[in-house]
């Protein structure tokens, strides 16, 4: 992946992206952008600085709004925030998550957008998500899925899990066979976790997601919606028509456990292959050994180290390394350990990143780090992405 990094001074906005060219002409263009304003006032004027600059990058790429393949923005105050924000970006028809995770040092609103250009036409529409539809594959991606009722996290947790399934049964599709990545919000982590983790696993269990499958790549993060009694919000990515050969699954024995043996289900990392690439989805990753234990208790430098450690295990697993990174999310427990973190990363990375605060699912862990890469692939047995 390149690497870029600018700011459009006319709207005072940050621009930080990766782009993946193939290396056969005529395959899809890969892009991840972090873009945060660097203007001040109110969210409506940040959100609109956004959508200007954003608007003038892909114009100058031959791309529009079609291209986006999926989008999250983080906000500082999701009930005082999002509508202004859907009134400004306006993203209907598109897969567009937004939670209340604030984006570090002291902005409202930031946004990750990934965009494929080129390589084919895209069509999208939005039975419960939005569906693009490349080369043969549906690539699905449901968003902001929640309980419409007040109850404990863990009966939130089977409802959305429940209703999904039989949305994605309806496709002809299972969460077993198609469902690739899931991203976990949970409102006051430390009290809702335990319940969102005990359903999913149960849940899990019954559509034969065990430790003698497997589970599918998650990050579980403290994340809040508009509505304070929505404990639990999930995004799901799922693609209709992979082959199972495709998908493999990413464990780092050496590094770290497998998930199960602390009460959790979910996979440290999966990769999908194309003809012409490789996604690799690595999920929300800690300071953690092999046995599961905490390493650096206390100390959220040698935490972000450790954690470093095992996504590099994580991705040379895959035949990959941080070069393949197209974009990362850092969450931290602690928003004063902003600047320290923010340092090592500028001093040790070029790749577009964003943190944010939100605390981690077990209170000793300081800091967590999930990324996307795309790695170069030769195998003509299968598409191009």
């Amino acid at each position: 992946m390149e690497y870029t990094e600018y700011t459009d001074e006319k709207y005072e906005v940050k621009i930080c992206y990766s782009s993946f060219v193939p290396a056969e002409e005529g395959q899809a263009v890969e892009y991840h952008l972090i873009v945060s304003p660097e203007c001040g006032g109110s969210v409506e004027k940040q959100a609109t600085a956004i959508k200007a600059a954003y608007s003038e990058f892909l114009h100058e790429r031959g791309l529009t709004e079609d291209n986006e393949f999926f989008a999250r923005v983080f906000l500082s105050d999701a009930v005082n925030q999002i509508d202004d924000v859907n009134k400004v970006l306006d993203q209907k028809g598109n897969a567009f998550s937004l939670i209340e995770q604030a984006p570090l040092p002291d902005k409202k609103i930031s946004a990750w957008i990934w965009l494929v250009g080129g390589g084919g036409s895209m069509k999208k529409y939005s039975p419960d998500g939005i569906t693009t539809f490349r080369k043969g594959l549906q690539h699905i991606f449901s968003f902001g899925k929640t309980a419409n009722f007040r109850d404990f996290s863990s009966d939130q947790t089977d409802f959305v899990f429940s209703r999904y399934t039989k949305k994605l049964a309806e496709q002809g599709m299972t969460l077993k066979d198609n469902v690739i990545r899931t991203w976990l919000f949970v409102r006051d982590i430390d009290n809702n976790y335990e319940g969102v983790a005990a359903s999913r696993r149960e849940f899990f269990k019954k559509h034969g997601l065990t430790k003698d499958t497997h589970y599918i790549s998650s990050t579980g993060i403290e994340g809040k919606s508009q509505d304070p009694d929505q404990l639990m919000i999930a995004d799901i990515y799922a693609i209709k028509g992979i082959k199972p050969e495709q998908i493999k699954f990413l464990s780092a024995a050496a590094n770290l456990n497998p998930t199960h043996e602390y009460g959790v289900t979910f996979e440290r990392g999966t990769t999908i292959d194309y003809a012409d690439r490789k996604h690799i989805f690595i999920s929300g990753t800690a300071s953690i050994d092999n046995k599961g234990k905490i390493v650096a208790e206390g100390d959220v430098m040698k935490q972000c180290e450790r954690t470093f450690e095992n996504i590099d295990a994580l991705l040379k697993e895959a035949n990959s390394d941080f070069e393949d990174v197209g974009q990362m999310i850092v969450y931290l427990r602690d928003a004063s350990d902003y600047k320290m973190i923010n340092d090592y990363m500028k001093s040790k990375y070029k790749l577009p990143y964003i943190l944010v605060h939100a605390p981690v699912c077990r209170p000793g862990w300081l800091i967590e780090i999930e990324c996307v890469a795309v790695k170069t692939m030769g195998n003509s047995d299968l598409k191009p992405f």
